[in-house]
């Protein structure tokens, strides 16, 4: 890209850091990448909880935060801004072809779900559940943060 002349004339370089999954090494690893070493943008958040709390690092700091594969609605819904953006499918747009096809091809079958424990999976739980309308018919057990709650097979209306 360098040698085609750089992105407006100006040289590009790749500067990596690993977030380790961890939305507060996400938004330190961000203000050093901006405060630091004086980039222009920042990519990255493999996850969608890092993905917000980067991107709000960057936003205070007047940098564009692209989110590269953070699905959570939150990330340009209600935890979204103005420097924030992303090409990467969100959770809504994927249970909506989702809950299509699993309602017309399936009708009224049961669904267990088994889902992330964070912004990403609950999103996609509280999506999926919208698009095929389903409700609690039955618990069992799981874990949210370390405490005990309710699992639900559901059912399909």
């Amino acid at each position: 890209m360098n040698e085609s002349g750089g992105i407006l004339g100006k040289e590009v370089e790749l500067v990596i850091r690993n977030t380790a999954g961890s939305p507060e090494r996400g938004a330190s690893n961000t203000e050093e990448l901006i405060k630091q070493d004086k980039v222009d943008m920042v990519f990255g958040g493999a996850s969608s909880a890092v993905t917000i709390a980067s991107g709000k690092v960057a936003k205070e700091l007047g940098r564009l935060y692209f989110g590269t594969t953070t699905s959570a609605n939150a990330t340009t819904g209600s935890e979204g801004h103005d420097h924030m953006f992303r090409e990467y499918p969100n959770a809504w747009m994927t249970a909506n072809a989702l809950g299509s096809y699993l309602t017309s091809t399936f009708g009224d079958a049961k669904y267990f779900y088994v889902t992330a424990d964070y912004t990403w999976g609950w999103s996609s739980e509280s999506s999926i559940r919208e698009f095929t309308n389903t409700s609690d018919k039955q618990a069992g057990v799981s874990s949210r943060n370390g405490k005990n709650r309710t699992l639900r097979p559901l059912q399909c209306s």
